[in-house]
């Protein structure tokens, strides 16, 4: 029989390295969770989502400017499965946020001049 598969210090290693490993994972949760707590967090969720063009191709006939898009798709997409698994409900309630943003224009108001300058 295979010894290592009884040492005890390895098992002990094992349970504390998947103890600390769940421990990081629940104060990540809470720190997705405290940042889509907010609609000033959520806006900037999906300032950093839509920057990192998750849900876009990422083709360019230039390989080094394709790769550059896949790594910065690649962090959108960490960003996305981090609130997807921390706080599902808070990206539904984003994305509906920044629906009705769009639909009302709150980008423009018009209450500014030409030089953007508000009287």
């Amino acid at each position: 029989m295979n010894d290592e598969w009884l040492d005890p210090d390895e098992a002990r290693q094992t349970k504390r390295a998947a103890r600390e490993a769940k421990a990081r994972s629940a104060q990540d949760d809470a720190v997705v969770q405290a940042l889509m707590s907010s609609e000033a967090g959520r806006a900037w969720a999906l300032a950093k989502l839509e920057y990192a063009a998750v849900f876009h191709t990422s083709f360019n006939p230039d390989p080094y400017i394709s790769a550059y898009q896949e790594g910065r798709q690649d962090f959108g997409r960490v960003l996305l499965a981090d609130i997807m698994r921390a706080c599902p409900e808070s990206y539904i309630q984003m994305m509906r946020e920044a629906n009705d943003g769009r639909r009302t224009g709150s980008a423009d108001d018009g209450s500014a001049d030409a030089d953007g300058s508000a009287d």
